[in-house]
């Protein structure tokens, strides 16, 4: 967990999704402090390679999500940071924002322990 507004964490976040972040996130700075929940899950293998998420995590991610299209700053915000390709010379990050707005479009979610599938 990570509380604060800090312009680097920010445009990693905005360089690394294929996917609409917030129009706060537009700015370098945000007057208000977010805390941020973030997950890391790594992989040697492919972003695509399902990767599980416990129920609480899940629990938490649909209890703080955020309307996506809102110019301000949430209080909390979800973050799933995808690492892949671990142990090779293109070690890759893909960052999924709120991702709650982004089941079944972005991102598959399985009831089984909450397996997660990137499209």
């Amino acid at each position: 967990m990570y509380r604060g507004n800090c312009p680097l964490l920010m445009r990693i976040l905005r360089e690394n999704t294929r996917f609409p972040y917030p129009p706060w996130l537009e700015s370098a700075t945000t007057s208000a402090a977010v805390h941020y929940h973030i997950e890391v899950k790594a992989t040697a293998g492919p972003c695509s390679t399902p990767l599980k998420m416990s129920c609480n995590q899940y629990e938490l991610m649909e209890e703080i999500q955020c309307d996506p299209r809102s110019p301000r700053a949430p209080e909390d915000l979800f973050v799933i940071m995808r690492v892949f390709d671990l142990f090779s010379p293109n070690i890759g990050l893909q960052v999924y924002i709120n991702p709650w707005h982004l089941r079944d479009t972005a991102l598959t979610f399985e009831s089984e322990g909450w397996i997660v599938t990137p499209r």
